[in-house]
């Protein structure tokens, strides 16, 4: 009966002692599984601040996205507006091509045109002169045959006096007195040796058909009269007329017509007035 307990008891100290052991071993594993725990721990809370600085920069990486996508936007409707800037400026371009050519096209038109009439002005001028000249002769002529016509005046109104004097003398004396005044009145102006008793020209040239045309110009003038004639010219040309006109109011009674030096117009006898008021417009 000893024996038996001895024998329990020894069981009881060996499965005492394999608890200890077993509750050693099981220290040690729960010691190294709350080690593992907290290292599990730390490394959730590594996570989770990882998780969140991850989720931060995801917030900052969506909007940097985000950001880029309206840029990206922007950046299209800049180029859509730049191209259309382009396709505007390539048309104005264009047009202003084609109208440099047409101002090209017209500067060398009015170019030509400017040399025209710059040749025309120059021709005008030359016409002006040349009418300016033909004037003077004309005027010289005119002077010429109204200081012709005074001294005709003088002389035929000393023959009607010196012939009113001898009122008593025969018929056939005053028939010659009477043909030679009817021969003065049927003359026009000429060259001849001055006169014996005035130191002038005698008329000469006798007109066979009691009529005579008198022209104050050699040569048929250009109907083309420049405006542009300077105004001493028209005042001398005026100046003239006047005396001239005085010459054709005398000339009225000596059976004369009367030819424009200007447009070569010939005004029949008696129309003396008629071609005063015609040269006058010319000269006007």
């Amino acid at each position: 009966m000893g024996k038996h307990v001895e024998k329990h008891v020894l069981h009881l100290q060996s499965e005492a002692r394999a608890l200890d052991a077993d509750r050693n071993e099981t220290g040690d594993k729960l010691g190294h599984a709350q080690r593992h725990i907290m290292v599990l721990e730390a490394t959730i809370e590594a996570l989770g601040a990882l998780n969140e600085n991850l989720m931060l920069a995801l917030k900052e990486l969506s909007n940097l996205k985000s950001s880029f996508e309206d840029k990206d936007r922007e950046s299209k409707l800049e180029i859509e507006s730049v191209h259309q800037v382009l396709s505007s400026t390539e048309k104005e371009l264009e047009a202003s091509k084609q109208r440099t050519m047409e101002l090209e096209a017209l500067y060398s038109k009015q170019s030509k045109l400017l040399e025209s009439e710059r040749e025309e002005v120059n021709q005008l001028k030359e016409q002006v002169k040349e009418m300016q000249l033909r004037l003077e002769m004309a005027a010289e002529e005119y002077r010429k045959v109204y200081a012709a016509h005074i001294r005709a005046e003088r002389r035929l109104s000393r023959r009607q006096h010196s012939g009113g004097r001898s009122g008593g003398a025969d018929d056939s004396g005053g028939g010659s007195r009477t043909r030679d005044s009817r021969d003065t009145r049927r003359t026009v102006v000429g060259s001849s040796p001055p006169d014996g008793e005035t130191g002038e020209q005698k008329v000469t040239n006798s007109v066979p058909d009691q009529q005579t045309c008198i022209s104050g110009s050699s040569g048929t003038v250009d109907e083309n009269i420049s405006s542009s004639s300077n105004n001493d010219s028209k005042e001398g040309a005026q100046a003239v007329g006047f005396g001239r006109g005085r010459a054709l109011e005398s000339l009225h009674d000596m059976n004369v017509c009367f030819v424009c030096p200007i447009c070569s117009v010939t005004f029949p006898p008696g129309d003396s007035a008629l071609f005063s008021s015609h040269f006058q417009n010319h000269l006007s």
